[in-house]
């Protein structure tokens, strides 16, 4: 046997139908790489079987060959095992299956059109990429990409795939540019508040303060000051509030009244 000692073989079969086709391909470039393929056939029968398992033995013994010799011919052999692992396709399933398939939300559109492609494998269609390409155009999540693709008849399945990888991408990359965009105005309204000198802590009534009226400490019309002929309760002077005295000479003193 020509087979090179490097190459690990592949695990033994799990014996669960739906993995028969993932675990034959395997075997089959196991079998390439080793060059197994240019042995006689028993020896690439038993190598199967052996690989597989010992559930194979029993599995192979139920078999019935049209000739003896057809025992120990890989194709056929390998053919009774698909017949008993994979079940009779329903094409109408598998078809109204396909129809429904849609983009999901979060679903990039390489893996949507990686699982329609392996879907459409089991619908026995006469075109393929006609059928993807139009289950794709129904199905994106991206509608308004969906109606200008509809609106070219001859577009192509690859034409297609490739418009709605493009958009997406762009789509994502103004989403990001979007994002910067607005951490930046936040950095740069920071920046402004800094500049200005404004304390975010000052209390609303120093906010208030600004602006107010020297004689009376309040905010009013020009002309309109309430302490306007008023006597200052602290250097008695008229014209202004105690509350805005500037006077620091004059204090009030009272004593207590005797009776």
């Amino acid at each position: 046997m020509a087979a090179q000692s490097n190459i690990k073989s592949p695990e033994n079969f799990s014996f669960k139908p739906p993995e028969w086709q993932e675990w034959k391909q395997r075997f089959a470039r196991y079998r390439l790489i080793t060059k197994l393929n240019k042995e006689d056939g028993e020896i690439q029968v038993n190598s199967l079987i052996y690989h597989m398992g010992a559930e194979a033995e029993k599995i192979l013994t139920r078999f019935k060959f049209d000739a003896e010799a057809d025992a120990n011919d890989y194709e056929k052999v390998l053919k009774k095992f698909d017949e008993h692992f994979v079940p009779r396709n329903n094409v109408v399933h598998e078809r109204a299956r396909f129809r429904r398939r849609v983009q999901k939300a979060g679903e990039t559109v390489e893996a949507y059109v990686r699982d329609l492609y392996h879907i459409v494998n089991k619908c026995e269609y006469g075109d393929r990429d006609e059928h993807i390409r139009d289950q794709l155009i129904f199905g994106i999540q991206d509608k308004e990409l969906s109606r200008k693709l509809q609106c070219k008849p001859n577009i192509t399945v690859e034409k297609a795939v490739d418009m709605a990888m493009y958009s997406e991408t762009v789509t994502h990359q103004v989403a990001a540019q979007g994002k910067a965009q607005a951490l930046d105005e936040v950095a740069q309204k920071g920046k402004g508040k800094f500049r200005s000198g404004k304390n975010p802590h000052r209390s609303k009534r120093e906010e208030n303060s600004r602006g107010a009226c020297t004689r009376c400490g309040r905010k009013h019309e020009k002309g309109d000051c309430p302490a306007k002929g008023k006597q200052c309760n602290k250097c008695k002077k008229t014209g202004h509030f105690a509350a805005v005295c500037r006077s620091k000479g004059v204090k009030e003193v009272t004593t207590a009244r005797k009776w």
